[in-house]
């Protein structure tokens, strides 16, 4: 037997925090309550006991609210069952509501206020949403993805060279070539051979060229292909409150900060590592974004909209439970700093480093930034990372 109904009766715990779990759950009837640090949030459709597939204790405590009906299946029956994709959805769907669960009960009260003119008044000189290279760059990978190539390659003729940095202009000359590509594949290698530089393995722009020219079936570089996006330093993706596009993020290479800002005041929820999600609550019925994304450094992600997450799912399943695992992570890791931030100052900052230094390398955290998200004085911060022989550049990088 794949699965197996079980009914709930009212206040009967399913599992409790700590304990290991060994099923997924599927709520078939009736409610459910999740309880996460003395905070209680009712859940009626979905799935819960996702930690079986980390085989890591479970985080929260799960009990039957009314009486329940639920739908149990090991982690090894789950892969035989026949819509193993969509199953899989449906639980990414539920941690995605247990993600934002954990952002509120670890996010201070925040006045309400204007999120970029705080953002303004803390980071200079960032650009807000699309700028002029995204902007065009979107529109190519529409035509693109359309196999509209000639269209493409005009709307990349639009951008305005002058105003790109070194990086910038790289990533659009590889993708003028692998457009001309594209149109003339019997030049392939010489296009290819034109935009190498030894930096060039780097990207992965120039990665995916490689795999067409020689031909090489790559499911993660074909998505790459048509939904990736390059964004420029100093850009700030995500505006907290802007109505949301119904476009989700998987972080691929650099690290991005989560924030909420108002009044005066930075609170930062979470820093984002490749292979985690982000903004992906907007792709299930959320209508405004919950937080503000940006970054110093260059950063490459995966656009989804719910259709391509749906078909990456279904095409790919593996892939789907993988973006699970890191979620999951990712909620253990956000409670994790969360306890950390309660301890002394001096503690703080050492628990902080022990448990998130690479994040914080990845983000290119500054000294001011770690002080703000620590709540403690910068040169507090300055003390520690000297006694643990860090460094710190002249704009004031962690490294």
């Amino acid at each position: 037997m794949q699965s197996e109904i079980k009914v709930l009766k009212k206040d009967v715990t399913l599992y409790e925090k700590g304990q290991k779990v060994d099923k997924l759950y599927f709520i078939k009837d009736g409610i459910i309550e999740i309880e996460i640090n003395d905070e209680i949030k009712k859940q009626d459709s979905g799935s819960v006991g996702e930690w079986a597939l980390l085989k890591i204790p479970a985080v929260e405590t799960v009990r039957a609210l009314k009486g329940a009906k639920i739908v149990s299946v090991s982690p090894e029956n789950l892969l035989k069952m026949k819509e193993y994709g969509k199953l899989l959805l449906k639980i990414f769907k539920s941690i995605t509501f247990r993600l934002n669960f954990v952002d509120e009960i670890i996010s201070p009260n925040i006045s309400p206020g204007n999120a970029m003119e705080t953002f303004s008044n803390i980071y200079k000189g960032y650009t807000f949403r699309e700028n002029d290279f995204i902007l065009h760059y979107r529109i190519m990978k529409k035509y693109y993805r359309e196999n509209k190539l000639e269209d493409a390659a005009k709307e990349l003729e639009k951008i305005d060279v002058r105003k790109l940095d070194l990086d910038m202009h790289d990533e659009l000359e590889i993708w003028k070539s692998i457009l001309k590509y594209k149109l003339n594949p019997q030049f392939g290698k010489e296009y290819l051979h034109r935009v190498y530089s030894k930096d060039s393995k780097k990207r992965l722009s120039y990665n995916y060229f490689e795999t067409l020219v020689n031909k090489e079936n790559n499911a993660f570089y074909d998505l790459y292909g048509k939904y990736g996006l390059h964004v420029p330093k100093k850009t700030v993706l995500i505006v907290e409150g802007d109505r949301a596009k119904d476009i989700g993020y998987l972080l691929l290479k650099g690290g991005v900060k989560v924030a909420r800002f108002s009044e005066g005041e930075e609170n930062i929820l979470a820093v984002i590592l490749n292979g985690e999600f982000f903004g992906e609550a907007t792709l299930f019925n959320e209508r405004k974004r919950q937080a503000t994304v940006f970054s110093d450094k260059p950063f490459d992600v995966i656009e989804f909209s719910k259709e391509t997450l749906s078909e990456t799912f279904e095409k790919s399943p593996e892939f789907g439970l993988k973006l699970i695992q890191n979620q999951l992570k990712r909620i253990v890791n956000t409670l994790k700093m969360d306890s950390i931030l309660k301890l002394d100052p001096y503690n703080r900052i050492n628990e902080l480093f022990n448990n998130f230094y690479t994040r914080f390398i990845n983000a290119n955290m500054t000294i001011n930034e770690l002080s703000r998200f620590a709540n403690v004085k910068i040169s507090d911060v300055i003390d520690v990372t000297l006694k643990r022989n860090m460094k710190i550049d002249p704009e004031g990088h962690i490294k």
